[in-house]
């Protein structure tokens, strides 16, 4: 053999031990067992709806907006469909995000399960042991935030799914109304139990938001645990706290002090061309406004804090111009 066909040999060699290598990680990370399944790799467990399943993540314009030609009217594009317009409509907020494989399981069980009733099997009716619940489907693949609901949970923390555990976090997201309920411990999960800890305890209990002047208030963005609230001199909590979703990498959105400089409720971004309801902007082209789809999607924005339609629309009416802004962390890796 020459040369030149010993060297394609090798490199041929090398080239199928390489997707070989590849094919193994793919298959482990998608198949049931201990390693969770990583964020950008899900996919929602039910439809959105038609306006939110076309969620944009919306731009950190980088410099101001230009205040010369906004529209005055009412946008035509609404962040959420009226409930009179799809009685199916999914509030994105609830749903979690779950591996697309489980989505496909679920399907089955249930299809399977309606036939079993029909023909009046039992086994559906009484459960088995991989499903805690009669007659519900259970996942059995480990979450991303698996270790943090055991944690929060009180669950044993080994960061594995179990029957059990799948059991304790499928009570918790019917509780929530969070769907598919099916015990994956996903980011929408995850950030519900956050919500849950922050408004028990307190949202400022490590006092990290600094209070404001006396009578003057301040917007509170933690981007640690990605939540917003607003608080008084007293450090009262007068709005929230609510989830919101920042800047991914790249995109960071800025930290330090800041202060609502302009608000704008029909914005919409002349440079994607991407709907901003709600905008009260507070650093160059970074705002607050609302997003059409999940604040627990991954990535995250371009910059620009999102809040559910609903929250952005009760802190429209909640701030003014010249309210202070304090925004500090950095977002969790996704």
């Amino acid at each position: 053999m020459g040369t030149y066909a010993r060297s394609r040999a090798r490199l041929l060699t090398a080239a199928v031990i390489v997707l070989a290598a590849l094919g193994a990680h793919t298959t482990a990370v998608a198949d049931d067992g201990d390693r969770p399944v990583p964020v950008d790799r899900l996919v929602p467990g039910v439809p959105f709806g038609p306006v939110a399943s076309r969620q944009v993540d919306t731009p950190d314009q980088g410099a101001p907006p230009r205040r010369i030609g906004m529209p005055a009217a009412e946008p035509q594009r609404s962040a959420a469909p009226a409930e009179d317009e799809d009685e199916d409509w999914v509030d994105p907020q609830l749903v979690e995000f779950v591996p697309a494989e489980d989505v496909e399981r679920a399907r089955k069980f249930q299809e399977e399960r309606a036939a079993a009733e029909e023909n009046e099997d039992p086994y559906y009716d009484e459960g088995d042991g991989e499903n805690p619940e009669p007659g519900e489907y259970c996942t059995s693949f480990t979450g991303p935030y698996q270790r943090e609901a055991e944690k929060r949970l009180r669950l044993p923390v080994n960061g594995s799914q179990s029957a059990a555990d799948c059991a304790e976090i499928r009570r918790f997201q019917k509780s929530r109304g969070i769907v598919p309920a099916t015990g994956f411990a996903g980011p929408t999960t995850w950030g519900y139990l956050r919500l849950d800890e922050a408004t028990r305890k307190g949202p400022n209990a490590s006092r990290r938001c600094p209070a404001p002047a006396r009578g003057k208030r301040i917007v509170c963005i933690d981007l640690n645990r990605q939540l917003l609230w607003v608080q008084s001199s007293s450090t009262k909590v007068v709005f929230g706290p609510v989830a919101i979703r920042s800047g991914r990498k790249g995109y960071l959105t800025r930290t330090g002090r800041f202060s609502v400089y302009w608000r704008h409720k029909n914005h919409v971004s002349d440079i994607y061309d991407a709907p901003m309801p709600y905008s009260q902007f507070f650093s160059g082209g970074q705002a607050m406004h609302a997003t059409p789809g999940s604040v627990y999607k991954a990535p995250g924005s371009h910059g620009c804090i999102n809040l559910s339609n609903r929250n952005a629309r009760l802190l429209w009416n909640v701030l003014k111009i010249q309210e202070a802004v304090y925004v500090w962390g950095a977002k969790p890796a996704t």
